[in-house]
């Protein structure tokens, strides 16, 4: 069963080699491919990684003139898989992650063959404080959730013009914190973290990729509402490992961490209003 796995790159380069090089040295299967989308890097990565695997039977480096955002940008790799690789199985993975699980393609296989799962995705361990960064609790169940979420986004963005954000922010952290240390193996009702999604046949014959319409942010909310809306067994499979190093590139864009939570506010608010539109059609 041929698997793919599509990476956007932005930027980090040394991430993306060492996310391609933790594919090609510790996995143990030889029937995959990697699909590299630069997302018209402005430092001439994009470049360089088409001229280091242009030999490389199979890889394949595509650049897009501009920043498509991640949904668009990682559905180039999506859709060139699907047209001309004809995999079984496509594994969407942020360039900062590494897989040094040596039977993580089987597993993949082996958990298919006994349920069938249309979305999938592995047991994340974060690099920065080994905490699991999956599954995720659903954040949004219904409109007023989105609304709520979207006042507060709104405030966080007002009020980091004037630099006072962190107040509101410290709070998060602290929430964020308490999410991390509940037990994700007793969640129930749960979404997948977008750092690793596996997409099965059935999902890869039907859908052209991520939903589109956003540029970053809410990709994990959206694909669990479209799951519940067209009745996709999505799953989370602890068997299958990989580590996350998180948000390298919004971190190499962004030097001060002032504009970093703007950029987040401003698409996070953007995304928001797409999944609720979505939930009034």
């Amino acid at each position: 069963m041929h698997i793919s796995f599509v990476i956007l790159h932005y930027l980090t380069i040394e991430d993306t080699i060492q996310c391609i090089e933790s594919i090609q040295n510790n996995i143990d299967y030889d029937d995959y491919s990697i699909v590299i989308v630069d997302n018209g890097s402005k430092n001439n990565t994009g470049k360089i990684l088409a001229d280091k695997y242009d030999k490389v039977s199979n890889i394949k480096v595509i650049l897009n003139d501009i920043n498509l955002g991640f949904a668009k940008g990682n559905n180039i790799g999506f859709q060139y898989a699907k047209d001309n690789l004809n995999p079984d199985f496509i594994v969407m993975i942020n360039n900062d992650t590494i897989i040094k699980q040596k039977e993580f393609c089987n597993q993949i296989i082996k958990e298919y063959n006994n349920i069938k799962f249309d979305i999938a995705g592995p047991k994340i361990i974060s690099l920065i404080d080994n905490q699991l960064q999956n599954p995720i609790p659903v954040q949004f169940k219904n409109k007023e959730d989105i609304k709520r979420k979207l006042i507060k986004f709104k405030v966080l963005l007002m009020l980091n013009y004037i630099g006072a954000d962190t107040i509101l922010q410290t709070i998060k952290r602290k929430i964020k914190k308490n999410i991390s240390m509940i037990d994700r193996s007793n969640l129930v009702d749960y979404q997948l973290h977008g750092s690793c999604l596996i997409f099965s046949k059935n999902y890869v014959k039907n859908y052209e990729g991520l939903y589109p319409e956003t540029f970053m942010y809410c990709e994990e909310d959206i694909l669990k509402y479209i799951s519940i809306k067209d009745n996709l067994f999505m799953t989370y499979l602890p068997s299958i490992e990989i580590y996350h190093k998180e948000d390298s590139a919004t971190d190499e864009v962004f030097k001060k961490d002032i504009l970093k939570r703007r950029f987040y506010y401003r698409h996070s608010i953007k995304s928001c209003i797409v999944l609720k539109n979505m939930m009034k059609k």
